[in-house]
């Protein structure tokens, strides 16, 4: 799987989809590329933490944009940032 961050349209894309409801499967399709990548950046800000709390973030983290999308304002970061910022604190 690979931790690298799509391009800034095709989140931006997904995003829209997202929040307008516009395809059944863009939030898996965001979660795909998503999750590995903020597993594998919560193990390099994190190493000492223990794995399973890694992708516990990581989940949360998605599941909470996906309940409240509006929330995320693209016009100030990528969405990949969002959610490793929401990462983070969880």
């Amino acid at each position: 799987m690979s931790a690298s961050e799509p391009s800034r349209p095709w989140q931006t894309q997904k995003h829209k989809e997202i929040l307008n409801g516009e395809s059944p499967t863009a939030f898996a399709q965001l979660a795909e590329l998503a999750l590995p990548h903020l597993v594998h950046f919560l193990q390099q800000e994190f190493h000492q933490a223990e794995p399973h709390l890694h992708e516990t973030a990581a989940i949360d983290a998605l599941l909470t944009y996906h309940h409240a999308p509006q929330k995320y304002n693209p016009d100030k970061l990528t969405l990949f940032a969002y959610l490793r910022m929401a990462a983070r604190k969880g």
